[in-house]
Protein backbone atom coordinates (compact mmCIF):
# COMPACT_ATOMS: atom_id res chain seq x y z
CA UNK A 1 0.00 0.00 0.00
CA UNK A 2 1.40 3.65 -1.46
CA UNK A 3 1.54 6.00 1.73
CA UNK A 4 0.46 9.42 1.12
CA UNK A 5 4.15 11.56 -0.15
CA UNK A 6 4.42 8.55 -2.97
CA UNK A 7 0.88 9.57 -3.79
CA UNK A 8 1.53 13.15 -4.08
CA UNK A 9 5.00 12.31 -5.55
CA UNK A 10 2.97 10.48 -8.40
CA UNK A 11 0.39 13.40 -8.64
CA UNK A 12 3.43 15.74 -9.21
CA UNK A 13 4.43 13.86 -12.26
CA UNK A 14 1.16 13.44 -13.61
CA UNK A 15 0.02 16.99 -13.42
CA UNK A 16 3.46 18.32 -14.04
CA UNK A 17 3.78 15.76 -17.69
CA UNK A 18 0.19 17.65 -18.57
CA UNK A 19 0.94 20.75 -18.22
CA UNK A 20 4.70 20.59 -20.00
CA UNK A 21 2.86 18.69 -22.59
CA UNK A 22 0.56 22.19 -22.98
CA UNK A 23 3.64 24.34 -23.28
CA UNK A 24 4.75 21.94 -25.94
CA UNK A 25 1.84 22.76 -28.00
CA UNK A 26 1.67 26.44 -27.44
CA UNK A 27 5.39 26.35 -28.64
CA UNK A 28 5.11 23.64 -31.91
CA UNK A 29 1.40 24.82 -32.94
CA UNK A 30 2.39 28.72 -32.49
CA UNK A 31 -1.02 29.11 -30.54
CA UNK A 32 -0.89 32.12 -28.58
CA UNK A 33 -4.56 32.37 -28.12
CA UNK A 34 -3.95 29.34 -25.59
CA UNK A 35 -2.15 31.76 -23.47
CA UNK A 36 -4.37 33.38 -20.62
CA UNK A 37 -2.78 37.16 -21.14
CA UNK A 38 -2.09 37.55 -24.88
CA UNK A 39 -2.82 41.07 -25.33
CA UNK A 40 -1.22 41.24 -28.56
CA UNK A 41 1.68 43.41 -27.54
CA UNK A 42 3.82 40.88 -29.48
CA UNK A 43 3.50 38.55 -32.95
CA UNK A 44 1.63 35.45 -32.13
CA UNK A 45 4.22 33.48 -33.70
CA UNK A 46 6.88 35.38 -30.75
CA UNK A 47 4.18 35.23 -27.73
CA UNK A 48 3.33 31.06 -28.75
CA UNK A 49 7.52 30.26 -28.49
CA UNK A 50 8.30 32.24 -25.28
CA UNK A 51 5.26 31.43 -23.49
CA UNK A 52 5.21 28.25 -24.55
CA UNK A 53 8.86 27.65 -23.18
CA UNK A 54 8.03 29.09 -19.55
CA UNK A 55 4.75 26.70 -19.90
CA UNK A 56 6.98 23.40 -20.43
CA UNK A 57 9.63 24.75 -18.34
CA UNK A 58 7.28 25.06 -15.29
CA UNK A 59 5.90 21.76 -16.19
CA UNK A 60 9.31 19.95 -16.24
CA UNK A 61 10.29 21.44 -12.83
CA UNK A 62 7.17 20.10 -11.37
CA UNK A 63 8.21 16.44 -12.84
CA UNK A 64 11.72 17.12 -12.00
CA UNK A 65 10.56 17.73 -8.31
CA UNK A 66 7.72 15.16 -8.06
CA UNK A 67 10.72 12.47 -9.69
CA UNK A 68 13.03 13.88 -6.72
CA UNK A 69 10.33 12.86 -4.08
CA UNK A 70 9.97 9.78 -5.51
CA UNK A 71 13.83 9.14 -5.00
CA UNK A 72 15.31 10.79 -2.11
CA UNK A 73 12.46 12.50 -0.28
CA UNK A 74 13.63 16.18 -0.20
CA UNK A 75 13.11 18.51 2.84
CA UNK A 76 11.22 21.61 2.05
CA UNK A 77 13.31 24.24 1.46
CA UNK A 78 15.61 22.48 -1.05
CA UNK A 79 12.08 23.27 -2.69
CA UNK A 80 11.72 26.42 -2.07
CA UNK A 81 14.87 27.22 -3.16
CA UNK A 82 14.60 25.22 -6.72
CA UNK A 83 11.41 27.01 -7.23
CA UNK A 84 12.41 30.52 -6.82
CA UNK A 85 15.34 29.54 -9.56
CA UNK A 86 13.01 27.85 -11.73
CA UNK A 87 10.09 29.75 -11.44
CA UNK A 88 12.31 32.99 -12.38
CA UNK A 89 13.54 31.69 -15.42
CA UNK A 90 9.66 30.99 -16.43
CA UNK A 91 8.44 34.43 -15.27
CA UNK A 92 11.21 35.77 -17.84
CA UNK A 93 10.20 33.69 -20.58
CA UNK A 94 6.36 34.76 -19.88
CA UNK A 95 7.17 38.44 -19.95
CA UNK A 96 9.45 38.13 -22.54
CA UNK A 97 6.60 36.29 -24.15
CA UNK A 98 3.97 39.43 -23.42
CA UNK A 99 6.40 42.01 -24.96
CA UNK A 100 8.46 43.30 -21.91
Amino acid sequence: MPNDATVAAWGFVAVGALVAALGAIIRVSRRADLLANYHGATTPEYAAVHGGNAVAATGLFVVAYGAAMLVWGLPAWTVFVASLVVMAGALWGAARAQGY
